[in-house]
Protein backbone atom coordinates (compact mmCIF):
# COMPACT_ATOMS: atom_id res chain seq x y z
CA UNK A 1 0.00 0.00 0.00
CA UNK A 2 2.36 2.10 -1.39
CA UNK A 3 5.69 1.11 0.99
CA UNK A 4 8.51 1.45 -0.90
CA UNK A 5 10.94 -2.01 -1.32
CA UNK A 6 13.53 -0.69 1.37
CA UNK A 7 10.57 -0.07 3.81
CA UNK A 8 9.26 -3.63 3.48
CA UNK A 9 12.69 -5.04 3.88
CA UNK A 10 13.42 -3.21 6.78
CA UNK A 11 9.75 -3.93 8.24
CA UNK A 12 10.35 -8.09 7.87
CA UNK A 13 14.38 -7.84 8.84
CA UNK A 14 13.50 -5.93 12.24
CA UNK A 15 11.21 -8.90 12.90
CA UNK A 16 13.60 -11.41 12.26
CA UNK A 17 16.27 -9.43 14.24
CA UNK A 18 14.50 -9.30 16.92
CA UNK A 19 13.29 -12.95 16.95
CA UNK A 20 17.73 -13.82 16.56
CA UNK A 21 18.56 -11.60 19.24
CA UNK A 22 16.18 -13.57 21.68
CA UNK A 23 17.44 -16.83 20.35
CA UNK A 24 20.98 -15.52 20.85
CA UNK A 25 20.34 -14.63 24.29
CA UNK A 26 18.80 -17.98 25.10
CA UNK A 27 21.80 -19.76 23.18
CA UNK A 28 24.54 -18.24 23.86
CA UNK A 29 24.74 -18.84 28.14
CA UNK A 30 23.57 -22.82 27.44
CA UNK A 31 26.34 -23.03 24.69
CA UNK A 32 29.02 -21.30 27.21
CA UNK A 33 27.80 -24.02 30.48
CA UNK A 34 27.63 -26.84 28.06
CA UNK A 35 30.84 -26.12 26.16
CA UNK A 36 32.62 -25.47 29.85
CA UNK A 37 31.20 -28.55 31.35
CA UNK A 38 32.18 -30.82 28.21
CA UNK A 39 35.72 -29.30 28.56
CA UNK A 40 36.01 -30.58 31.78
CA UNK A 41 36.50 -33.88 31.10
CA UNK A 42 39.92 -33.28 29.27
CA UNK A 43 43.27 -32.65 30.65
CA UNK A 44 44.33 -29.56 27.97
CA UNK A 45 41.69 -27.04 27.07
CA UNK A 46 41.21 -24.34 24.69
CA UNK A 47 39.92 -20.85 26.61
CA UNK A 48 36.74 -20.04 25.99
CA UNK A 49 36.61 -16.70 24.01
CA UNK A 50 33.50 -14.37 24.16
CA UNK A 51 34.62 -13.45 20.12
CA UNK A 52 33.86 -16.85 19.52
CA UNK A 53 30.49 -17.01 20.60
CA UNK A 54 29.89 -13.37 19.18
CA UNK A 55 31.28 -14.37 15.66
CA UNK A 56 28.87 -17.37 15.82
CA UNK A 57 25.75 -15.26 16.47
CA UNK A 58 27.33 -12.56 13.66
CA UNK A 59 27.49 -15.18 10.85
CA UNK A 60 24.13 -16.72 12.16
CA UNK A 61 22.38 -13.22 12.32
CA UNK A 62 24.26 -12.15 8.86
CA UNK A 63 23.34 -15.20 6.83
CA UNK A 64 19.37 -14.91 8.51
CA UNK A 65 19.14 -11.29 7.39
CA UNK A 66 20.26 -11.83 4.00
CA UNK A 67 17.86 -14.58 3.41
CA UNK A 68 15.38 -12.72 4.87
CA UNK A 69 16.04 -9.23 2.97
CA UNK A 70 16.42 -11.20 -0.75
CA UNK A 71 13.00 -13.01 -0.16
CA UNK A 72 11.74 -9.85 1.48
CA UNK A 73 12.69 -7.96 -1.75
CA UNK A 74 11.86 -10.09 -4.58
CA UNK A 75 8.39 -10.20 -2.62
CA UNK A 76 8.19 -6.71 -2.63
CA UNK A 77 9.05 -6.40 -6.11
CA UNK A 78 5.82 -8.50 -7.32
CA UNK A 79 2.95 -5.93 -8.93
CA UNK A 80 0.12 -6.15 -6.66
CA UNK A 81 -2.34 -6.96 -9.13
CA UNK A 82 -0.16 -10.45 -9.75
CA UNK A 83 -0.23 -11.07 -5.81
CA UNK A 84 -4.14 -10.67 -6.39
CA UNK A 85 -4.50 -12.30 -9.11
CA UNK A 86 -3.17 -16.24 -7.55
CA UNK A 87 -5.58 -15.45 -4.64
Amino acid sequence: LGASVGQVVGLLSREYAVLLAVAAAVAVPASVWLVQRWLEAFAYRAPLSPALFAGAVALTAALALAVVGAQAARAARVPPTTALRSD
